[in-house]
């Protein structure tokens, strides 16, 4: 009896033994579950009977320096399925197809996608088409609220602009680089459902609201970035260049006013070429061909691309030369069209007709490359390569846009005499356009090298200011007075040099043009360009134009680049208000240059009709034997000069064309004399020098008084 009692109790012992050290699991357990455990798991409980959608933010909108609206965001829905509330795929594929019109077996697919709880089925619809899918009240069809990016003015800066993908994320540009400042954070409504995943009835729904991006300002001056495109565009086609890149910078701030490369994109289509007629087998290309081309208008040439700069590297050349002092304006030298160094020729670009003896100043004019090679030689690489370094030449700028490229300066143990020769006038050496703004700018801002920037400030949607951009990295790599130096003669240059047909009535434009070839053993290419600044003794902006690839037969920097930077330093100067200062001689030039308004004399009998002609300073033909005018040529409106002639016509008779004659390689006078003695008016641009295009083409079938614009240029000195 005693073991078996002893044996009782030992099993007693034990159970309460098991069933304690049970207890105190439990305990644990349930502490570890409540304390340690319990947030995580009651979300998770939460995040189990409840179905959260989320709601976007809205985007931040961009805006030039004045305020105008250059992206934003604009309210769009999109539509969602619940696939396990779908109860008809096909009926409800059905109503959404017609009426999104979109393909029904596509949207059959998607409600039958398995592994997935929602599908999207189509995003950011317009409120037509949102509120027909509300009125079928299709069971698991969701609409939930949403953005869509919009750019107002299509393709207008589209490649600082950038573009966003289909879930408001910046995937270019500007939307790329400060995506964190403008998406904002998305909120979400949340409401209880039940193991189906159907609405819970008298359930609760959370909403926890979305934060909205911030406003980016840019320092883009929208009216200028218009005359930039505008020339863009102009000298992409009349040079049949394959791109042309414009820059415009505010000297003393470094801001951006203007950016564009041609030929661009449609941020608003990103996936679509625009500029079709220059890919005529566009569409029978393969996908992947389609997808390069339009891949490349994305590109910001200003920044992505590097190109020899040529002649217009020159002035870092000089630069140094006068800042270590182995060169003045009054030093002499003489250029017999080429220069041996080692066992290499080098020539001028008038190898067949040299420079001879000439000054400092005059070699800047002229462009001359021995030039440039003597003063890199008293230089010496070390020397050079120091103002490399300074000028920011094989490194960023900084720039606040994304993919910029830094340029390629070979390693300076690698250059011998012939690389520093060639790199003395520009060769052998590669920037992107944005580098080389930057350099022209420091030489107009006093030898102060300013960091270009595209953003000017950024602020919330209450207009508070959030982060200013008005204080950026700058350092000197010139002294004033060398840089002061460097202005005159590059003012000189527009008066008397290489880039005179960038030169500007009333105006004191300084710059330096300049002219590369492409290494290409199968054809030539070149790249012509012109980087100066306005005005000359008080710069406000400096400007760069490059033509990459222009026709062949016609591909000087100081022919083709230069007169666009002219027209777009006249449309900038007047914009802000830059008055113009004439000399005697330049009001000469205006008189015979003045234009005046063509008045209109339809409607009007022949008598009065000649009268208000003859008053507007202008010659009248009559053709047809009516008594009243029925129509004129050129149309009201038009600017013209003094002594054009008018065609008015009496009565509808057959068109009256003449055939345009080709006036290229015509002075003024003698152009202005072939198309007035074929019934032509003739609209004159450039200062001096020689026809080298004209609108319409020779051959041309027009009425007779039609317009004919016709460009000079001075070819002798035009590099």
């Amino acid at each position: 009896m005693k073991e078996a009692s002893i044996r009782l109790k030992k099993r007693v012992i034990f159970v309460m033994v098991i069933f304690f050290l049970s207890f105190v699991l439990l305990a644990g357990r349930l502490s570890y579950l409540q304390l340690i455990k319990g947030e995580d798991l009651k979300k998770k409980a939460f995040a189990q009977w409840t179905r959260e959608r989320l709601v976007a933010p809205k985007r931040g909108s961009i805006v030039d320096r004045n305020g105008k609206i250059l992206a934003m965001s604009v309210t769009a829905e999109t539509v969602v399925a619940a696939l396990s509330q779908v109860k008809d795929k096909e009926y409800t594929a059905k109503v959404l197809s017609n009426i999104l019109g979109m393909d029904y077996e596509k949207i059959l697919k998607k409600l039958n996608t398995k592994g997935v709880s929602d599908v999207y089925i189509a995003r950011n619809i317009d409120k037509d088409r949102a509120n027909k899918i509300r009125k079928y009240d299709l069971p698991g069809i969701y609409l939930t609220g949403g953005t869509k990016r919009v750019y107002p003015n299509a393709n207008f800066l589209s490649q600082v602009l950038g573009f966003t993908g289909i879930d408001d994320q910046g995937l270019a540009g500007l939307e790329l680089y400060y995506d964190r400042y403008l998406r904002g954070r998305p909120g979400s409504i949340a409401s209880e459902t039940d193991a189906s995943g159907r609405s819970a009835p008298f359930s609760e729904e959370f909403f926890k609201k979305p934060v909205d991006g911030y406003d980016l300002m840019l320092t883009i001056d929208e009216t200028i970035q218009h005359f930039a495109e505008k020339y863009a565009k102009k000298a992409l086609y009349d040079n049949k260049a394959k791109s042309v890149t414009i820059i415009v910078e505010k000297v003393k701030t470094g801001e951006i006013l203007a950016m564009t490369s041609k030929p661009d994109f449609d941020p608003n289509k990103p996936f679509e070429l625009i500029y079709k007629d220059r890919f005529p087998d566009f569409d029978k290309l393969p996908q992947s061909e389609k997808m390069k081309i339009i891949q490349s208008m994305w590109r910001n040439r200003a920044l992505n691309d590097v190109y020899e700069p040529g002649s217009t590297f020159k002035i870092v050349t000089a630069a140094a030369g006068f800042e270590e002092g182995v060169v003045s304006e009054n030093s002499q030298f003489y250029c017999k069209g080429y220069v041996k160094v080692a066992n290499a020729i080098l020539k001028c670009w008038r190898y067949y007709n040299p420079h001879g003896s000439e000054n400092f100043v005059e070699g800047v004019q002229n462009s001359c490359n021995p030039v440039f090679i003597e003063v890199g030689q008293r230089l010496g690489k070390e020397k050079l390569y120091k103002y490399i370094d300074l000028f920011g030449f094989g490194k960023k700028t900084g720039i606040d846009l994304p993919g910029e490229a830094k340029g390629i300066v070979q390693p300076i143990n690698r250059v011998g005499p012939v690389e520093l020769a060639t790199i003395s006038f520009g060769q052998g050496i590669s920037a992107t356009p944005i580098q080389v703004i930057s350099m022209i700018n420091a030489v107009a801002n006093d030898g102060v090298w300013v960091q270009p920037h595209v953003v000017k400030a950024i602020y919330d949607r209450d207009r508070r200011l959030i982060k200013s951009f008005d204080s950026v990295p700058k350092r000197k790599v010139l002294n004033s007075s060398t840089a002061r130096r460097l202005r005159n003669i590059l003012q000189s240059v527009v008066t008397n040099g290489t880039g005179h047909n960038a030169y500007l009535l009333g105006y004191r434009v300084a710059g330096k043009t300049g002219t590369s070839q492409k290494y290409d053993k199968t054809k030539k290419r070149y790249i012509a360009s012109f980087g100066g600044f306005a005005p000359a003794d008080n710069p406000e902006v400096s400007v760069l134009v490059v033509i990459d690839e222009p026709d062949p037969s016609l591909y000087y920097g100081g022919l083709i680049a230069a007169p666009v930077a002219r027209d777009l330093l006249n449309d900038i100067l007047r914009y802000l208000e830059v008055q113009p200062q004439y000399t005697a001689d330049e009001l000469k030039q205006i008189e015979f240059y003045k234009e005046y308004i063509v008045p209109n004399a339809v409607g009007m009998d022949i008598e009065n009709a000649k009268k208000v002609i003859s008053n507007s300073k202008f010659n009248v033909r009559i053709i047809g034997n009516g008594s009243s005018v029925v129509d004129q040529v050129p149309k009201a409106g038009f600017m013209l000069k003094e002594g054009s002639t008018i065609v008015l016509f009496t009565e509808k008779l057959q068109s009256q064309d003449v055939v345009v004659p080709s006036v290229i390689g015509f002075s003024m006078q003698d152009a202005q004399k072939v198309l007035t003695g074929n019934m032509l008016n003739i609209k004159i641009k450039g200062i001096k020098g020689k026809a080298i295009r004209q609108s319409p083409q020779p051959g041309t079938k027009v009425l007779v008084g039609s317009i004919v614009e016709v460009e000079f240029a001075d070819r002798e000195n035009a590099e």
